[in-house]
């Protein structure tokens, strides 16, 4: 995606297969294995994000398509990117569906958009994968999207311009407390967010 540094083939750093291993625990230590809310392993994939355009909100803003706010009210069919030279295990994209609550333009508030993550359950759902330094997104949880479109009502953010609201007020992506756009959102109401992001 637009959001990281490069795209899939080149992004991950690792074997997929080999991570799997890592990531259910292989070593037989189950007590430290993370699990998800349904219980299932998670695999961690390293990643390397292009943190500088975060460091500010404005460069955050001019380098992405879309900023708007909704809520994910599903999911949408899933698919899988082959990575390296097709001997590794595909790394699985989830497709989460955003009711826009407000936006800064397009997309227009009420449409439905689908806003897609690298990581998700394995075609045999034994485990779930996720980028190095990104938190799952869930049905019925509200974010403000920094986004690229990827095609038509079709978006991308990555971990740190995906923002969750909390009780509602903007909340800085976990472990992206520290970027210039997290502290620029974080505290303001949606609107406020969307407002701010509309000025830049």
């Amino acid at each position: 995606m637009h959001l990281l540094r490069a795209r899939p083939g080149a992004l991950i750093a690792a074997a997929l297969a080999v991570l799997l291993l890592a990531g259910c625990g292989s070593s037989g230590d189950t007590d430290t294995i993370e699990r998800d809310a349904d219980g299932l392993p998670v695999a961690r994939v390293s990643a390397r994000y292009a943190t500088a355009l975060a460091d500010d909100l404005d460069t955050l803003v001019t380098s992405m398509d879309a900023a708007f706010a909704g809520e994910v009210i599903g999911t949408g069919e899933g698919r899988d990117v082959q990575i390296g030279r097709g001997r590794e295990q595909p790394l699985p994209i989830s497709v989460f569906l955003v009711r826009v609550e407000a936006s800064a333009g397009a997309p227009a508030v009420g449409t439905v958009v689908k806003v897609e993550q690298f990581g998700g359950v394995t075609s045999g759902g034994e485990v779930r994968v996720l980028l190095a330094g990104d938190t799952a997104m869930s049905v019925g949880a509200r974010y403000v999207f920094v986004a690229r479109q990827d095609g038509p009502d079709t978006y991308s953010a990555s971990a740190f311009a995906r923002f969750p609201i909390e009780n509602g007020r903007v909340t800085a992506p976990a472990g992206w407390e520290a970027t210039g756009a997290s502290r620029a959102l974080a505290g303001r109401t949606p609107a406020e967010a969307i407002e701010r992001l509309a000025a830049e």
